[in-house]
């Protein structure tokens, strides 16, 4: 008898604890209320400063969403670009993400948040950064010769421009673009366009007028030196062709010039290329003219790499009539350097 009533006690326990824990169960799911809501977005911040809105960001750069109902966030874009799924983490009121590296095809101006239950866009810009001309090779050339731009962020390219004339764009990648050079070619700089980043202008002008030395001298020219060593017909480096002038400095401040006398007020500027010799890294020469060193302009040399330079007119006092160049060690240091393409544009 006494063992029928533990059987009964026990079956009526376990009975009630069965009971219980159904109860809870059934409270805790009652209690769990599933977000439904469209996503709504209020702001945009950084991270580092959570309090401030903003209203564009650079690529790459982390930021934050604010807004409502964005926990189930499944895909976030920027311009209609993806971000991957590893560069955000989203709560109920934010959304962390990375900005992406690559430049979309087009800009929307905006972020889009997409959830389980909607869509919510918000006004944002990247902030794409302008086409950077790095160098282009050749330096001169004639109608329909090829032409090699080397740079960055040229991401939908739109157009390349010698001066005011627009080139064939023959192909593109993100970093370098080959181009032919248009009929009635006038010596400019180079114009890069792109649909996202602008414009940008190169550092030097393409194409000579008016030449003083390319791989002879100009026979309309005087060429000379002081404490230094000229060579005019070295073979031992070149620019351009087989020949350029070589000076080696035997002096501190040491100079190498040529002289004549011609009307410049059709032309833009002074173009040259110079080779740094051993021993050059850090050094400069200055390049300044008709005996005006106050107008001229440093050049910094790069050892053992040809460098191009161009220098307008204006940054040398704006001449009418061009009567001597040089080029003037200016470091105190016995420099070998060689000269090529040395010309107006």
């Amino acid at each position: 008898m006494k063992q029928l009533i533990s059987i009964r006690h026990h079956l009526i326990v376990r009975l009630f604890a069965m009971l219980y824990i159904t109860l809870c169960f059934t409270s805790c799911k009652k209690d769990e209320t599933v977000d439904t809501s469209a996503p709504l977005i209020s702001a945009v911040t950084t991270t580092t400063d959570r309090t401030t809105s903003i209203t564009s960001g650079a690529l790459s750069a982390w930021v934050e969403i604010k807004g409502s109902h964005l926990a189930s966030a499944q895909k976030v874009y920027f311009n209609n670009l993806p971000v991957a799924s590893t560069d955000f983490y989203a709560t109920d009121s934010t959304v962390t993400v990375q900005i992406p590296a690559a430049i979309a095809d087009s800009v929307t101006g905006k972020v889009s948040v997409i959830t389980k239950y909607g869509q919510a866009d918000f006004a944002f810009t990247v902030q794409i950064p302008a086409p950077i001309i790095s160098s282009f090779d050749p330096g001169t050339g004639d109608a329909g010769a090829t032409v090699t731009i080397t740079g960055n962020w040229f991401q939908n390219l739109q157009s390349v421009k010698i001066g005011t004339l627009e080139a064939t764009i023959v192909a593109s990648t993100d970093t370098t673009i080959q181009i032919t050079v248009p009929t009635s070619i006038v010596p400019g700089y180079i114009y890069v366009t792109t649909a996202t980043g602008g414009t940008t202008k190169s550092a030097n002008a393409f194409g000579f007028s008016y030449m003083l030395y390319d791989d002879a001298a100009n026979a309309s020219w005087w060429f000379g030196n002081w404490s230094s060593d000229m060579t005019l017909g070295s073979a031992e480096q070149a620019k351009r062709g087989s020949n350029s002038i070589k000076v080696q400095y035997t002096g501190g401040y040491g100079g190498f010039q040529c002289a004549s006398t011609l009307d410049v007020t059709s032309y833009q500027g002074i173009k040259v290329s110079i080779y740094g010799g051993s021993g050059t890294r850090g050094m400069q020469v200055k390049l300044y003219i008709n005996g005006v060193s106050g107008t001229g302009v440093l050049l910094a040399l790069s050892e053992g790499a040809w460098t191009d330079y161009t220098i307008p007119f204006s940054q040398l006092g704006s001449p009418s009539s061009l009567t001597n160049i040089t080029i003037q060690e200016f470091s105190n240091n016995n420099s070998l350097i060689y000269i090529d393409d040395l010309g107006l544009f």
